[in-house]
């Protein structure tokens, strides 16, 4: 097939979910559409971690208080969320491939947006705009491969994927720290400018999906709105509270309580709604039905919390970066400096123990799972290792060795890594309907995003009641002065000021540091331990199957959750302009 006709035929290469075993060719066409899709999730995987890295350098030159800093982020994250299960429910009215278009163009203009900026205000509006066109990227990427590749091959090209994610996540934090120190804050959107150019004019051309059958009046009449309102809503106000807790108010405030209790019950309104209401349900409850795939989205959910929190937290003399949707790579850089006195780019630098064991395992263990057929032996393998490295890093302090502080952190990469593809097919597995692999990819990526979020909160917790602890025993002790405590909710902002105390004062904190988080690795390890658990509910299915095709113009699909809560790690980062 001529790449021509690749482009203009109204007949879409892909298959439909009746079409038996019939997947597009692995033509010059097919492999140029799969590059055009990870071009597409390597821009996404670079602006996950580079507007983070910038972001005191954006507020410092805008003049944004610690709050609107926050927003500068979190509106990114709210609009994402909302935005997906819309894209979700208009893949059946417009299809697919105008829905990834429609998303990667709103996510080219908002960035041009952004890098005209001239104030807050106005960088809030367009990260608001941004995060509605970057939803649906990150959501569109993984489903594709799903309706590209049989499920047999499916590791293959997850691992690649999640192989290009771990690239851009790499790249993306050594840029972000770069540009934070040498230029200025605009690269970091005019970065996305030509590479999402060129992945839309390689949407346009190789991923002519297959366009609906009715007309799109009568397919926006069947969409179940009620639900839409209620899932939506409820999320939004569940990461409202779960990001904004010690951060915009305290734990125990109304103004974080409330919305984490409308959240919860607004997620049970709507998983009674959709099962005793809805006529098209967005998210079927049988795709939660049996305990392989149950199973698999708990440890998406741990995954997700113990890799957020793992790389938020590093210490002083640790720090990590480990990618998502693939790992979720934080700019966790700043207790790195504390201890290290690295520049921000040296910090970055000195992550890479733990990035560059994830991309080639990531990719690795995909591979591994489309020779062999099986899953359920690589996720037990990943949870053998990842409590096991969380173990070794409590046993770090701060005369710990650099060869040591690098080799656990690789060795905590590789359970990290090896996870990305298990947990994909480990829900996608046991479905029995093809109709139901989009929503199950949803499921995926809303268990991931939830999970992300508390790994934010628990880690927070944990950190933070430690320090607190910890500097009222040495206060009491007398190794410390009163007039030299740092308040547990500033311990992320406080390098700058624990470098201007006494060497005394030093060695304190860094002790404090050690053991508060040294509590954290033992909390996570314990997570960690409760999915290896899980994981042996798991039915040690093969990954052939004819069953698992997605039609994306007749068949009902579901919302695409691949909620990219990337820059959570801002709501941390405001905090600390106003202590700069």
């Amino acid at each position: 097939m001529s790449l021509t006709r690749y482009a203009d035929s109204e007949v879409s290469p892909f298959p439909n979910a009746g079409a038996g075993d019939a997947f597009p060719p692995r033509t010059t066409a097919f492999y140029l559409a799969m590059a055009v899709v990870n071009l597409s999730f390597l821009m996404s995987s670079i602006d996950t971690v580079i507007v983070g890295s910038a972001l005191p350098k954006i507020a410092e030159a805008l003049h944004a208080s610690s709050v609107q800093a926050y927003w500068c982020g979190t509106g990114f994250m709210y609009a994402a969320a909302v935005s997906q299960p819309i894209y979700g429910a208009f893949i059946p009215v417009f299809g697919a491939a105008a829905c990834i278009q429609t998303a990667m163009g709103v996510f080219l203009v908002a960035s041009i947006f952004c890098a005209a900026a001239q104030s807050i205000g106005w960088l809030i509006a367009a990260r608001v705009v941004q995060g509605l066109g970057g939803g649906g990227v990150n959501a569109l990427v993984i489903v594709l491969i799903s309706a590209m590749v049989p499920l047999e091959d499916r590791g293959t090209y997850v691992g690649i994927v999640s192989l290009t994610g771990a690239v851009g996540l790499v790249s993306g934090v050594v840029m972000g720290a770069a540009i934070s120190e040498q230029a200025s804050w605009r690269v970091v959107f005019y970065i996305n400018i030509p590479i999402c150019s060129l992945a839309l004019i390689g949407l346009y051309l190789f991923l002519r999906l297959p366009k609906p059958h009715v007309q799109w009046k009568e397919r926006l009449q069947q969409v179940d709105w009620i639900g839409l309102a209620i899932l939506t809503s409820s999320i939004v106000s569940l990461l409202y509270g779960i990001t904004g807790g010690d951060v915009l108010y305290p734990w125990s405030s109304a103004r974080i309580v409330t919305p984490l209790v409308f959240g919860g019950v607004g997620i049970g309104l709507f998983l009674l709604y959709e099962h005793r209401f809805a006529l098209q349900p967005i998210i079927p409850l049988r795709i939660l039905s049996n305990r392989t795939a149950a199973s698999g989205y708990y440890m998406t959910f741990c995954h997700a919390l113990i890799l957020w929190a793992f790389a938020y937290y590093m210490n002083l003399y640790v720090s990590s970066a480990i990618p998502r949707n693939l790992f979720e790579l934080r700019l966790t850089t700043k207790k790195f400096i504390i201890a290290q006195n690295h520049s921000l780019l040296g910090a970055a630098v000195a992550t890479l123990p733990g990035m560059a064991v994830v991309p080639p395992l990531a990719a690795a263990a995909g591979v591994a799972i489309a020779v062999t057929k099986r899953f359920k032996v690589f996720n037990l393998v990943a949870w053998i290792i990842l409590p096991i490295g969380l173990g070794l890093f409590s046993t770090l302090d701060r005369d710990s060795s650099h060869a040591a502080q690098a080799g656990y952190q690789s060795f905590t990469a590789i359970g990290g890594g090896i996870v990305f593809s298990g947990r994909l097919l480990a829900v996608q597995a046991p479905q029995k309907r093809p109709e139901d692999t989009p929503m199950v990819t949803t499921l995926i990526s809303l268990f991931t995003s939830l999970g992300q979020a508390f790994g934010l909160a628990v880690g927070g917790t944990v950190f933070e009641n430690c320090w607190t602890s910890e500097v009222e025993r040495h206060v009491a002790l007398g190794n410390l002065q009163k007039a030299d405590v740092i308040l547990a909710r500033n311990a992320e902002s406080a390098a700058l000021q624990i470098r201007l105390l006494s060497i005394d004062a030093q060695i304190v904190y860094a002790d404090v540091v050690s053991k508060s988080l040294r509590v954290l690795w033992i909390t996570l390890a314990a997570l960690a331990t409760s999915a290896f658990l899980a994981t042996l509910f798991q039915r040690n299915l093969t990954t052939v199957s004819p069953a698992h095709q997605i039609d994306f113009g007749e068949d009902d699909s579901a919302q695409l959750a691949q909620l990219d809560i990337s820059l959570l790690e801002s709501a941390r980062c405001a905090v600390a302009i106003e202590a700069k």
